[in-house]
């Protein structure tokens, strides 16, 4: 199994520190700065231990005096006295409400004061009608509050791919390492790269199948294993997240691997394909995967594709689309550094893409009105670009794009004025605020900011964060219409809490004729690393890399971002 590492450690009892002083209610600015510094740890390159050792906890964004003490006791003792008192104080049932999109800080601490003490307490509650005549609990607030509910219980049945791969990886190297056992995978969603998934399935080929059954079903450290999930104040699977071992001999491992992996509609499909055939697949021996699409007639379809949504027909013909895979890309377009709310500086981050086999980063901080994430001004922009022809100075194989992601404003304007945004080399627009407009007040506001000729990417179209934040009302069909139209790409931003866009509308963007481009929005060196993630959307939307703009050499990069010049 894969252990928590001090980063995640440092974080979460950071972050479950921030979510108890939030439920007291008197010191907010403390536990705004508990996240931020335990947001920063995380994206920390190295181990926050050795910076301690160092004496350079201070140099982590966030962390002054009182938090790096804290941190030191963490490190040192593996707890914080602070929290351990906090919790005392306050039952584990009503720090739950806080992970409830749409209960914040200000509405958990008014339920726990009113006496709720669990989720089971707030919806009896909201049963009976107990809350009404609370103060700042009115009608609509308790309205909210049950749907609410609603999406995070739904939620809690599936989680991010990004969060259940650790550890799907993790049980199964335990049981590839166990006696007789030929082969692991996973399979099943996982394998098929979905962004959720309801748990975790593994297929094994083992010389003993019931023994090794019986060894994994009784294998009592599953309950306890750790894993990283960045944000959560436990690092433990959820107890409601099946963990499910198929166990079989080895001439029947393709066939379980296959019938575990597509969708039902895919398995059966091919099946019957099979069947028409003569062929059934419990009755032959196929010694992979690829024999047994060969048997039906088929070439081989890729995991991510076999969701029964038209590569079985591609398949019988040999026209399967060349997907796009990691080692295409050239170059990431949308990343932050210290000028705004990245924890590396501009110098790291360059090296760490370089490092990673990029030819080219677009440097995209964030625009003046996030303040909460030190936008930049017009001034700070400049002094950036100054660094950035400096560091370029440096490379011959590797170029620095100077960008900046700029926030769509409610009424579609752009937090820059134009002539700011025609010096820059790359535009990412994106919706920060005011999720709460109407789909067609967002739709308009969205649309109005494509028409500007300054703007290369929409970023993270729909603003959803998985398992954490619904996406915002928006018409996206309208949305990829008007990107065609202004020849803007759209991002599929491959942070595993986002993969936003999704793969049905990534097909549709493709179908209209619209790029992608697969972006990192990397806040540190080891986000670069989720362009796989991205990569894998792409797949399951069925691209290849003349669909994608970051594939391209930086000479016809450069000549596609002056498209509309």
């Amino acid at each position: 199994m894969s252990i928590m590492t001090n980063n995640e450690i440092v974080a979460d009892i950071l972050l479950e520190l921030a979510d108890l002083v939030d439920l007291k209610g008197d010191e907010p600015f403390k536990s705004r700065a508990y996240r931020m510094a335990a947001d920063n740890i995380l994206r920390l390159s190295e181990d926050v231990a050795v910076a301690a050792a160092e004496g350079r906890l201070k140099e982590i964004p966030g962390v002054g005096d009182a938090i790096a003490n804290k941190i030191e006791e963490i490190l040192t003792t593996g707890t914080l006295r602070l929290r351990d008192r906090l919790r005392e104080e306050i039952p584990p049932g009503v720090v739950e409400l806080l992970h409830v999109p749409g209960i914040g800080p200000r509405t958990a601490s008014t339920l726990y004061k009113a006496g709720v003490m669990s989720l089971q307490a707030l919806v009896a509650a909201l049963d009976d009608g107990r809350l009404l005549g609370i103060h700042g609990l009115g009608p609509k607030k308790l309205q909210n509050l049950r749907r609410d509910i609603e999406r995070y219980l739904a939620f809690r049945t599936r989680l991010p791919a990004g969060d259940l791969w650790p550890v799907a990886t993790g049980v199964a190297a335990w049981v590839a390492a166990k006696p007789g056992v030929l082969r692991v995978d996973v399979t099943g969603a996982l394998r098929r790269h979905g962004a959720t998934a309801g748990g975790i399935d593994l297929v094994a080929a083992a010389e003993d199948p019931i023994g090794l059954a019986k060894t994994f079903a009784a294998w009592e450290q599953l309950a306890e294993a750790t894993f990283a999930v960045p944000g959560q104040a436990s690092g433990r699977l959820p107890d409601s997240t099946p963990v499910q071992l198929m166990a079989v001999g080895p001439a029947a491992f393709a066939q379980a691997l296959f019938r575990t992996t597509g969708s039902e509609a895919h398995v059966r499909h091919v099946e019957a394909l099979l069947q028409a055939r003569g062929l059934r697949l419990d009755e032959v021996t196929f010694d992979d995967e690829q024999a047994i699409y060969a048997a039906a007639g088929l070439v081989y379809v890729p995991p991510e594709l076999r969701e029964d949504r038209g590569e079985v027909e591609l398949a019988s013909q040999g026209e399967l689309p060349v997907l796009l895979e990691r080692k295409d890309l050239q170059g990431d377009l949308h990343c932050h550094t210290t000028y705004s709310d990245g924890t590396r500086d501009l110098e790291t981050m360059a090296i760490a893409a370089r490092e990673r086999g990029l030819h080219y980063l677009a440097i995209t901080d964030h625009s003046p009105s996030l303040a909460v994430a030190h936008g930049l001004d017009r001034a700070r922009l400049m002094l950036q670009k100054k660094e950035i022809d400096r560091l370029n100075e440096r490379w011959s194989d590797f170029r620095l794009l100077w960008g900046m992601e700029v926030d769509i404003l409610p009424d579609g304007r752009l937090d820059m004025d134009d002539e700011t945004l025609a010096l820059l080399d790359v535009v990412v627009a994106s919706v920060h605020t005011a999720f709460h407009l109407s789909k067609e007040a967002m739709t308009v506001r969205v649309c109005r900011a494509l028409e500007n000729p300054h703007v290369d990417i929409l970023g993270h179209p729909t603003g959803r964060l998985l398992g954490r934040r619904d996406p915002y009302e928006i018409d996206l069909d309208e949305v990829i219409r008007a990107a065609a139209r202004n020849q803007v790409a759209i991002e599929i931003n491959a942070h595993p809490w986002r993969l936003d866009l999704d793969e049905g509308h990534v097909r549709q963007a493709r179908a209209e004729g619209v790029k992608l481009a697969i972006n990192s929005d990397a806040h540190g060196p080891g986000g670069f690393d989720d362009l796989a993630w991205g990569v894998q959307v792409a797949r399951r939307g069925w691209l290849g890399p003349a669909d994608v703009v970051n594939t391209m050499a930086l000479p016809a990069l450069l000549l596609w971002l002056r498209r509309r010049s």
